[in-house]
């Protein structure tokens, strides 16, 4: 596998090299013809220099430019790890002073860069560098300390296996021995385990040293558990952010990531470059519980909407349709179905369900047929008939001719959703 395809053990390192490139390279007008991850990297530039063109052949040269700055990496990861600068594969010219982590050494000569996507400038109109400490190095942990070594912050890592943060530390974080150790090393927390119990294993022995410090807790939970450990932190003079990664791993440093945090909107806003290096990070109130609860609610819209998905796919595949082939039709479809959430939550909030997407009688009908065709085909019919019952429901409950947004009183059971004051067919 080439280390540019590797995101373990080298997305940390592309930004490494990136950032050492972005030195020497001219600001170009146009953007590559060819738009691979990597080339894309490479689109900013900074500095003029004599090599601008060497390095900028290899970012545009398509799959041969692409297999040489893999040549490139595997010599780079070497020598990071013996503490080196000293490129293989680089002209002989090029070699350059050691540095500590990502936080790269900046040319005397160089250009302020951009600093938009990674929190917000200081004073002096350099981004802010601050320093944040991980706990717990599972799958999101571990892309959690990756994303904030790429954005520049100092970062300090403990796991309780600690050859987990071997390859972190070859990126520039700094293992700590202890919990007690790496909640010292710095005022932002940023806890990633399996639970709540664990939180609490780890934090309630040294739990004095987190007065003063903002706990940034990324456990899976529920709202009450949310609500118990922000009373708990509150009580030791710490500040509190619940959050959930919303976009699994995958994207975790990209702009794209979605990630809710709610609690102390004063520890959000002081240290709002470290949780915006992960994505697009948004506050959704001071209620700690907020952040579990639309972790649950967002959990439940994926798996439903793929629900919805895969049974499309096993329907179009029994009359011989590609998979592929129908994503690229359902996705053209999507904002459709996006412009729908949006309609229908502005029919949930007033009250009234119109019948302008179709009434629960029509698509009682129209789910009837898919029914039929499921059977015909042979395959599962879990999913319409999910959605059936729903609407069946809706109608006995003398929504027939409501639009088909109503069918939300049948999910509530009595209780309705904030905003709704009154109902009409």
């Amino acid at each position: 596998m080439n280390p540019y395809q590797d995101p373990v053990n080298s997305q940390g390192l592309r930004i490494y090299f990136r950032n050492e490139l972005i030195d020497r390279l001219d600001a170009c007008p146009v953007a590559p013809k060819r738009h691979s991850p990597l080339s894309r990297i490479f689109r900013r530039t900074n500095q003029r220099s004599p090599d601008r063109n060497f390095f900028w052949n290899i970012c545009t040269s398509g799959r041969a430019g692409e297999d040489r700055l893999a040549q490139l990496f595997l010599g780079l990861r070497s020598s990071v790890a013996r503490g080196e600068w000293a490129y293989s594969g680089f002209p002989a010219r090029e070699r350059h002073t050691p540095r500590v982590g990502l936080a790269a050494r900046r040319s005397p000569h160089a250009r302020p860069r951009d600093h938009r996507a990674g929190g917000g400038p200081t004073g002096n109109g350099r981004s802010q560098r601050l320093s944040g400490k991980v706990i717990g190095l599972g799958r999101l942990g571990f892309r959690l300390a990756q994303a904030f070594l790429a954005a520049g912050h100092a970062t300090t890592v403990w796991n309780r296996t600690a050859a987990k943060a071997d390859a972190l530390v070859a990126q520039g974080a700094v293992r700590a021995a202890t919990v007690e150790e790496a909640i010292a090393a710095s005022p932002l927390v940023v806890v990633c385990v399996p639970d709540y119990a664990i939180v609490g294993d780890l934090l309630e022995p040294v739990a004095q040293r987190l007065r003063g410090r903002a706990l940034v807790n990324l456990t899976s939970g529920s709202a009450e558990e949310a609500v118990r450990t922000a009373g708990w932190a509150a009580s030791l003079g710490a500040d509190y952010l619940d959050g959930a990664a919303m976009s699994g791993t995958r994207l975790v440093g990209r702009p794209e990531a979605l990630f809710v945090f709610s609690g102390s909107a004063e520890a959000f806003a002081t240290h709002r470059s470290v949780p915006a290096s992960l994505g697009n990070s948004m506050h959704l109130g001071a209620d700690p519980a907020l952040a579990p609860v639309y972790d649950t609610a967002l959990f439940g819209l994926i798996r439903g909407t793929l629900a919805g998905f895969y049974h499309a796919v096993a329907l179009v595949g029994a009359a011989g349709v590609d998979p592929a082939v129908f994503a690229a039709v359902a996705t053209g479809h999507m904002p459709f179905v996006v412009s729908l959430m949006g309609d229908h939550a502005r029919h949930i909030e007033d009250g009234r369900f119109p019948d302008d997407d179709g009434s629960v009688d029509v698509h009682a009908a129209a789910m009837g047929h898919r029914l039929d065709t499921s059977r015909a085909q042979r395959i599962g019919t879990d999913v319409p008939e999910l959605f059936r019952s729903l609407l069946d429901r809706a109608a006995n409950a003398g929504h027939g001719s409501s639009g088909v947004a109503s069918v939300v009183e049948t999910i509530t059971t009595g209780r309705r959703p904030a905003g709704v004051t009154k109902s009409a067919g």
